[in-house]
């Protein structure tokens, strides 16, 4: 029984040894990935928090504000694709705005596009979306 849980072990460490040995080798530095990847898909779902919580129905207005790649940042490299308050990294994680204006709604709905947006990256924290409610 304990077998199967062991097994991959070894082989996983073997491919980590020989990432890094190929690594420096090339020269390069060995920097691996602590979470996965944000995919399109997943990074508009992340969005959702922001959507409920100003009421903008819109997804081009919220990508306007958090790029793709912002997020992807945010995801993997502040937040580390886990929730801020729980740590957990399933749940639905989605960004949330901590510190924000009174009234956002009314503010994004009517903010020109030529302004500094009133969602920030700096204030948008990961959470799982029960968190966030």
């Amino acid at each position: 029984r304990v077998l199967p849980v062991i097994a991959p072990l070894p082989a996983i460490m073997g491919q980590a040894m020989a990432s890094y040995t190929l690594c420096q080798v090339a020269g390069q530095p060995f920097n691996p990935s602590e979470s996965v990847d944000l995919t399109q898909k997943a990074y508009k779902r992340t969005l959702d928090g922001i959507k409920q919580h100003a009421e903008i129905f819109q997804d081009a207005v919220v990508q306007r504000w958090v790029p793709y790649k912002v997020a992807c940042h945010l995801w993997g490299t502040t937040w580390h694709g886990r929730s801020s308050v729980s740590s957990q990294n399933a749940g639905g994680l989605v960004f949330f705005p901590w510190a924000f204006e009174e009234k956002l709604a009314d503010t994004c709905r009517s903010w020109p596009e030529d302004t500094p947006a009133p969602l920030r990256p700096e204030n948008l924290a990961l959470m799982t979306s029960g968190e966030a409610r």
